[in-house]
């Protein structure tokens, strides 16, 4: 029994050596896969950079922006009123489908709509001002990338929020017959888009 106790002993003592060597060996394939890879990795940005290809967001900056030419800086100004703004027009579903979706407008609604617009007539007149602005730059964040994310999700709102309100400003020029007028908002809305693709986007 002692003898057969002493093998099983050995034999445990065996088969945690083996399994430790097993770790082993795992950690150092995977550090060396690692190290290899990270290699590449640097060796190819190293090429990229040298060809004058952008790798990181930073690269894509073309410097310091002055805050008067920037128009995200009156986007951002009226952040609070141009999100006030589009809630007031296509808050509900109602709304959205009655003075954005609907050509032309109802008398009614058209009224409504009025109502509304002329109350942020200034925020309208500084929307259109700063889109023949030539850039458009939103501050990098420095932080972690669930950070930059969250940011870039909520400029890319108050852009959908800025389309959304001119889009009804657009269409109750036209059913007031305002020709020149709406197309003068429509180049607006061109504008900001020429503008925000500046702008790196989120692709998934």
């Amino acid at each position: 029994m002692a003898a057969q106790g002493r093998g099983w002993r050995k034999a445990a003592r065996w088969f945690v050596v083996t399994v430790v060597c097993l770790v082993v060996a795992v950690i150092l394939t995977v550090t060396v896969a690692n190290y290899r890879a990270s290699s590449r990795v640097k060796s190819i940005r190293a090429e990229l950079a040298r060809q004058g290809v952008p790798t990181r967001v930073a690269d894509l900056r073309k410097g310091e922006v002055p805050e008067a030419e920037n128009a995200y800086r009156d986007l951002e100004r009226w952040r609070e009123e141009l999100i006030k703004a589009e809630s007031e027009v296509c808050g509900t579903e109602e709304k959205y489908e009655a003075y954005l979706t609907r050509a032309p407008l109802e008398a009614d609604r058209a009224r409504e709509l009025e109502t509304i617009l002329t109350s942020h007539q200034q925020l309208l007149g500084d929307l259109e001002s700063a889109s023949v602005k030539k850039v458009y730059s939103v501050p990098l964040l420095q932080g972690d990338a669930q950070a930059v994310i969250e940011k870039s999700l909520k400029e890319g709102q108050l852009l959908r929020s800025l389309a959304r309100l001119l889009t009804a400003e657009v269409n109750l020029k036209i059913a007031r017959g305002q020709r020149d007028e709406a197309i003068q908002s429509a180049i607006t809305i061109l504008n900001w888009s020429l503008l925000a693709e500046q702008q790196p986007l989120l692709t998934t």
